[in-house]
């Protein structure tokens, strides 16, 4: 694997076993080298330079210098913003992200999981995004955790002083300015591959091209297809998820509510194929295209997958 080419404070002072302020005035004496993240000022140690400070003392290099996913959670209802956010990444293979769609939901998850940045909608169902985000700060929760608030106004820029490290006006959003905040915030150069404008399934899985009706359903009395609506077409499938099309939505629900799937077209290698499954993009070409990835689907069903012509 290849190693990281910048460390924040934290990770450079948990590295070298000091504390974050030592690094921060080793830096400043020009002791450790890096750069300074052109949007926050953030200290960026180098890996270089924290490669000769390990060696000066004789430290040795843990296998934290490895390149992990980086972290992202988006949290939104918005399907529109949802659905231009991954586009804008495209098909980056340093970044996992996890939507949410509740601020309560991301509370939690940012208090028992660690990321790298928080991309979080002003407007939630339940909590208010700048609430989420005062939140976090005051609870000192994912303290190198970088926030980027998606704001319905100006006004909002008040949160840059409580917590938030950059915001996005709803009405200037586009691809470019999201690539822009999301890189700038986590000094890395964008992917240099197009951006996606299909979805791909987990980026990892080869997708076989299918045209048959798919049963859908939810469980839950919240349910995120319309009532009434019964079948779907399931345009592509892989082993991480699949691509339907000819979906509803009531304007009351929540979209990313887990829901049901179940193939019963006879003579299909499908055939009583079930899953549960929860949408992770939604793209409104000529029709809507909703992709979906199967949170609980059994080993048996994950093979009839693998069987198909052309899966990997």
């Amino acid at each position: 694997m290849s190693v990281k080419k910048l460390f924040t404070t934290g990770e450079a002072a948990e590295i070298l076993g000091i504390s974050r302020a030592t690094v921060a005035r080793k830096y400043d004496k020009g002791i450790l080298a890096g750069t300074k993240n052109p949007i926050t000022a953030e200290r960026m140690i180098s890996f270089e330079s924290v490669a000769e400070f390990m060696k000066n003392y004789n430290l040795e290099a843990p296998d934290s210098t490895e390149e992990q996913a980086i972290k992202v959670f988006l949290v939104s209802e918005d399907s529109s913003f949802v659905s231009g956010f991954q586009e804008a990444i495209g098909s980056d293979p340093r970044l996992e992200v996890t939507v949410l769609s509740h601020g309560s939901d991301a509370l939690i998850k940012c208090t028992d999981e660690s990321a790298d940045i928080l991309v979080i909608d002003s407007t939630l169902p339940d909590i208010p995004g700048t609430e989420v985000v005062r939140s976090i700060r005051r609870l000192n929760v994912n303290e190198d955790m970088k926030i980027l608030l998606f704001s319905d106004s100006e006004n909002d820029k008040v949160m840059l002083d409580e917590g938030a490290d950059s915001f996005i006006v709803k009405d200037d959003f586009d691809r470019e300015l999201i690539r822009e905040k999301l890189y700038g915030l986590l000094t890395l150069e964008p992917d240099e591959g197009e951006a996606d404008t299909e979805f791909q399934h987990g980026r990892r899985w080869h997708r076989t091209e299918l045209n048959v009706p798919a049963k859908i359903w939810s469980p839950s009395s919240n349910i995120a297809v319309q009532p009434g609506q019964e079948v779907s077409t399931l345009k592509d499938i892989s082993y991480g998820g699949a691509m339907l099309s000819n979906m509803n939505f009531s304007s009351d629900i929540n979209p990313f509510e887990e829901f049901r799937l179940r193939i019963e077209k006879s003579g299909s290698p499908l055939e009583n194929l079930e899953a549960t499954t929860r949408i992770v993009r939604i793209v409104h070409s000529k029709t809507l295209l909703v992709g979906v990835e199967f949170v609980e689907i059994s080993d048996k069903n994950r093979k009839k997958i693998m069987e198909l012509p052309g899966s990997v």
